[in-house]
């Protein structure tokens, strides 16, 4: 063995090393931000903010608080005021003749019943003239405004109007179970002040990550770079570096499987509302969010039962799973043969199922679904901008590392392929 075959394969070994100790730490790092992530999400849902009628009633409440304390009978105020009462007396008004002639008798009956009705609505129309009174409904409320403006009324009322509000508005949070769970987990008593702890836990992990992810694929590429070299130097692939490219390949493939291919998530920044001339504002609401791997997926379509999902389930683990490392163990088997015949099935798995490999598909499907489901997001909550309501959206939707790392398989597998491919080619020669 030449020294440079030597030195070729100790940096192939070494490189394979680092990538599996790589991929463990990626998909355990992977698992604690997706968790991080989770709870970030469900601290931030919107059914705890925008959606929850308590934090409308206590936002709304103090907008109220603050204009009956700020509140005085002025020339500015004077008018609108004047005009309420005005309306609340004709109102008054309206009512107490409807309810008098509720109170009359009924006009059938025999005819002492009919007099008794007659007489009663000839005796109301004279001594009640209810047009005349709200003709006079604006005097009336100038003499009420007036006995408001008395001295000390005006701090009364306003005393009177906190009190009830204050009684109305809940004063204690109360908290769901899910979000007690979360709270005593993360060691934390307010919710706002835990979320922004797990956003700052996940940024700092985040570089880690995607450093993990570039040295991985760097790793790979060198494993592979350095079996196409060593091919091209000696005209044959042996035993160890079809070894050494299977072992990164299946590195790759199952990293990808245990890793968040795509994350989704829809989010509304900022929906500021307009009450009584002061802005109503809820920042960082989750409408929804998901980020799993593969396996997680599988699991889910198999829990939520019926046999449409199951099938589903099923199909992505044949074509994601079970095919792939079918053609790896065939792809071994194809070459330890060393041109012997080998079984149909084998030949096939090893030379031409990349033709009938849905691993591209599954990747090229995922991607369309991220490019749809953002413009979907974008699209359902920009209808929101039709109300008084402003909104500002933002649609987390994003590529996670899995998915690199399963079209990273990909193109392996297609190299694999190739290297199989011309080897056999080069023996039939």
């Amino acid at each position: 063995m030449s020294a440079a075959l030597m030195i070729r394969r100790g940096l192939v070994v070494l490189a394979l090393a680092g990538a599996v100790v790589l991929g463990f730490r990626l998909v355990e790092d992977l698992g604690q931000l997706q968790r991080l992530e989770g709870d970030r999400a469900e601290l931030r849902h919107a059914r705890y903010g925008m959606l929850d009628t308590e934090q409308w009633t206590r936002r709304l409440s103090a907008v109220l608080a603050e204009r009956i304390a700020d509140f005085e009978l002025d020339d500015r105020t004077r008018p609108r005021v004047l005009a309420t009462l005005t309306e609340a007396i004709k109102v008054l008004i309206g009512e107490i003749e409807r309810q008098l002639s509720l109170n009359a008798p009924p006009r059938g009956g025999d005819w002492l019943t009919q007099l008794q009705g007659t007489l009663h609505q000839q005796l109301q129309s004279r001594l009640i003239d209810f047009d005349a009174l709200r003709a006079q409904a604006p005097r009336y409320a100038e003499r009420l405004l007036a006995a408001l403006e008395g001295p000390g009324t005006e701090a009364a009322i306003r005393a009177e109007l906190l009190g009830l509000l204050t009684a109305a508005t809940p004063t204690e949070v109360e908290h769901s179970p899910v979000l007690k769970a979360l709270l005593e987990r993360h060691g934390c008593a307010e919710v706002g002040a835990c979320a922004a702890a797990l956003e700052r836990e996940t940024a700092a992990l985040r570089p880690a990550i995607d450093q993990q992810l570039g040295v991985l694929l760097g790793l790979a590429a060198l494993i592979f770079a350095l079996v196409a070299w060593g091919r091209a130097r000696e005209r044959r692939l042996d035993g160890f570096a079809l070894g050494a490219a299977i072992a990164i390949t299946l590195v790759l493939l199952l990293t990808a499987l245990f890793s968040p291919m795509l994350t989704i998530e829809a989010r509304v920044d900022r929906l500021g509302l307009e009450f009584l001339g002061e802005s109503v504002v809820f920042t960082d609401q989750v409408l929804y969010y998901q980020s799993k791997s593969l396996f997680q997926v599988v699991e889910i379509l198999i829990r939520a039962g019926g046999a449409d999902l199951w099938l589903v389930a099923l199909l992505i683990t044949l074509f994601s799973v079970v095919f792939p490392a079918l053609k790896l163990l065939a792809t071994l088997v194809y070459h330890r043969a060393a041109g012997a015949p080998v079984a149909a099935p084998v030949r096939f798995f090893a030379l031409r199922s990349g033709k009938w490999s849905m691993a591209d598909v599954l990747v090229v499907a995922l991607f369309m679904a991220y490019l749809g489901f953002d413009a979907l997001v974008a699209n359902q909550l920009d209808t929101l901008g039709a109300t008084e309501a402003t909104v500002l959206t933002t649609n987390g939707t994003a590529l996670a590392p899995g998915f690199y790392l399963f079209l990273a398989f990909v193109l392996a597998n297609l190299v694999l392929s190739s290297l199989i491919e011309r080897g056999a080619g080069e023996r039939r020669r």
